[in-house]
């Protein structure tokens, strides 16, 4: 096996796209349920917003095993 990753679809070819995204044989879907928009909203502007040190902060407060995290 050779373990790979994108940083992004645009990095895929159409067939790499095709296996991994697009057929239901290799692909997981889930269903993702908000209880409150505040907080999801909150949350994305974490993860997404300017300040890298709240970003660090949430993914080391949320991670399982933080020495799993790339540096």
């Amino acid at each position: 096996y050779e373990i790979g990753r994108f940083k992004g679809l645009g990095e895929m070819t159409a067939s790499e796209l095709k296996e991994t995204t697009l057929d239901p044989k290799h692909r997981v879907l889930l269903k993702v349920d908000i209880d409150s928009q505040l907080d999801a909203d909150a949350t994305f502007a974490q993860l997404f917003g300017k300040d890298a040190s709240l970003r660090y902060d949430l993914i080391m407060q949320e991670a399982i095993e933080a020495d799993d995290i790339d540096y």
